[in-house]
């Protein structure tokens, strides 16, 4: 609960601890009735109840009890016996009304809550004659309120919250469509337990930045988030790491038994967009902060250690951020951010020469990225690609770094490079790659400008759509498209190469590359080296593309037309949302079951028959099937979820 404090200020949550308390009564001299040790704080009882006030001739907390309360007419308070409240005689106090109160027939006191801040100073002069203390003369009993979520309210769960009280009301209160608040007053008591309902009323804003330019896989793996139109940050699912930010390692929503919980936000900030890694996530605040929370191992959380954090965690070292983009690497996460001005900023895993910074050395904290073909460049755009990186600046000209063990840097080598260099004769208005891990350094780029399409890198299953299965080290052109206005790339799981796809500007789709379960579309499960048009897509119009991630040898493909309708294709799973399971991989696309709504846009996050899909109706209620045995559908009891279901979302 709330930090008693009179020397310093603590956030919210932090736990009150004898070390705390020794601190701030360190120089206290007056007799017993000072607080030496927290365990004082324990020997509440109904016949001898005490508060805790700050009397400033000792600095330090003073134990009442109520047959004194009185004795100079201030009540939980300090009485300044001259009337001039000023800052020194406030110095330890926040925050700090100064100025001079009372007189010779009125007695100034000055109010403080149960986190030793000033609450108010006013002046009494009708004293009163006898010791009856009030509800208004303990007007800083401040009401505490915690949320126990999951509905079961034990001893155990109460222990942390309520180590002032020796009253608790142990029991079960809540349901499926209840969530219990417990209200604590400023002695640790629990004065009141209530219900209320679950809400389905909260809306979703946007869904999380993927890697890949747009279109291509997110993973996030066996969770999910989304920023909802309050701008807060929801998130569902297992919490490996502290990535949901819910305050705790491995917390996952599944333990307390609803989906989508909020993830609390920086004090004062408005989130304006989140982004997600494997295990991490990171909001970009509408100042142009970013925080962060999750795995850490590399320094990815950019926080200037390799501590995972379960909270968002303000970043230093780079402020006006514009964008950011997260390199899954399978646990080898780096990022790339561009800030207002056009500075360049990574840090993270950094094996490959990823961050361009001239060295293999990860780093902690935002690195500023000057050197090599980036310097005194203006960036507009960047692009973080599990062990490579692009950016693209003002004049449209193109940079990489990084792993190019396949030609993936588009460099003419298949050679490393640790920092940035222009490729030749290239512009760009995006970038879309794919390079996984360390174990399986597949890797892929496109250049996408003014409709057409360049590629280069691995090329043995056709991902490149060049009609063959030769590699390339130098960007080539797919002749046979043009109008290209997106594309969307799987990862090449276990060296099985990537499926790609394109949205034309007439709302047409094209796709190419591996097709081992059909994601492709075309009615059959073969790999293609060339672009083709998905079966059974004549007259429709679509409006979004995405692959999930691929995993064991399958990924699924999934669109969204200009009626609102999703359909989807590749392998056998839960993720098709027609109903019941698919247990054929399905070689067309299958339009989902969507129980009379329309979407307007969709995500989906983890990997193959992994995945949960998210998506969003026009009036921004929150539809989700797939996987959910973690809860991540927003559907009760676990059980995955094979049609779109609407999310139930708990305060």
């Amino acid at each position: 609960m709330a930090e008693l404090t009179t020397s310093q200020s603590f956030a919210d949550g932090d736990t009150v601890t004898a070390a705390k308390l020794n601190n701030i009564i360190a120089n206290a001299s007056v007799g017993a009735e000072i607080i030496t040790n927290r365990s004082e704080l324990t020997d509440i009882d109904t016949a001898n109840d005490f508060v805790l006030a700050f009397d400033t001739s000792a600095s330090g907390l003073r134990k009442i009890k109520p047959n004194n309360l009185l004795v100079d007419n201030a009540v939980i308070t300090s009485k300044i016996t001259d009337g001039a409240v000023t800052t020194a005689k406030l110095s330890t106090l926040s925050p700090n009304p100064e100025g001079t109160y009372g007189g010779s027939s009125s007695i100034p006191t000055v109010v403080i809550n149960a986190k030793g801040q000033v609450t108010s100073v006013s002046t009494n002069s009708n004293v009163p004659s006898d010791n009856t203390v009030t509800s208004a003369k303990l007007a800083d009993a401040s009401v505490i309120e915690v949320k126990i979520a999951n509905g079961a309210v034990t001893q155990a769960k109460l222990a942390t919250v309520f180590t002032e009280g020796t009253s608790t009301v142990e029991g079960t209160y809540g349901s499926g469509s209840l969530i219990p608040t417990i209200v604590v007053d400023a002695k640790g008591r629990v004065t009141n337990v209530s219900t209320s309902a679950v809400s389905t009323d909260v809306t979703v804003a946007s869904f999380s930045e993927g890697t890949n330019g747009g279109g291509g896989f997110y993973s996030y793996d066996d969770s999910v988030c989304f920023l909802d139109s309050s701008n807060h940050i929801r998130v569902a699912g297992v919490g490996t790491y502290g990535k949901l930010g819910l305050g705790a390692e491995n917390l996952a929503t599944n333990s307390v038994g609803y989906m989508i919980a909020h993830c609390p936000l920086p004090s004062g900030q408005t989130i304006s967009k989140i982004y997600t890694g494997d295990y991490e996530l990171f909001a970009l605040a509408s100042n142009g902060d970013l925080y962060s929370c999750g795995d850490n191992d590399y320094g990815q959380l950019g926080v200037g250690d390799i501590v995972n954090r379960s909270v968002l965690t303000k970043i230093t070292g780079i402020s006006n951020v514009a964008d950011l983009s997260v390199g899954h690497g399978v646990g080898f996460t780096h990022c790339l951010a561009v800030t207002t001005s056009g500075a360049l900023y990574a840090w993270g895993y950094n094996g490959y020469g990823q961050l361009g910074d001239n060295t293999t050395t990860s780093r902690s904290s935002p690195t500023l990225i000057s050197g090599g073909s980036v310097s005194g460049k203006t960036i507009t755009k960047v692009y973080a690609f599990g062990l490579f990186s692009y950016v693209i600046d003002s004049n449209e000209d193109v940079h990489s770094c990084g792993s190019g063990i396949y030609g993936q840097l588009g460099s003419g080598t298949t050679a490393d490079r640790s920092q940035f260099g222009q490729i030749a004769d290239r512009k760009a208005d995006g970038i879309f790659g794919e390079g996984a891990n360390t174990s399986y350094r597949t890797g892929h780029a496109f250049i996408l400008y003014l409709g057409e399409v360049w590629g280069t890198g691995w090329n043995g299953t056709g991902g490149l759509g060049l009609g063959d299965l030769v590699q390339r080290e130098s960007f080539t052109k797919l002749t046979s498209l043009s109008g290209v206005s997106m594309l969307a790339i799987s990862n090449g799981y276990a060296n099985e190469g990537p499926a790609v796809a394109a949205l034309l500007s007439n709302g047409q789709i094209r796709t190419w590359g591996r097709n081992g379960s059909g994601q492709l579309g075309d009615n059959t499960a073969t790999n293609r080296s060339s672009p083709v048009t998905p079966s059974n897509t004549s007259g429709i119009t679509f409006t979004k593309i995405m692959f999930s991630g691929s995993q064991n040898n399958g990924c699924n493909f999934y669109t969204l037309d200009n009626t609102g309708r999703m359909r989807v294709c590749g392998k056998a799973g839960r993720v098709f949302g027609t109903g019941g399971g698919v247990s054929t991989d399905r070689t067309t696309l299958q339009t989902t079951v969507q129980q009379g709504v329309t979407f307007s846009d969709f995500t989906v996050m983890g990997g193959g028959i992994n995945s949960t899909v998210l998506a969003r109706t026009s009036s921004g209620q929150l539809w989700c099937w797939g996987k959910n045995n973690n809860y991540q559908c927003g559907v009760g009891g676990g059980a995955n979820v094979s049609m779109p279901q609407r999310a139930q979302i708990r305060y």
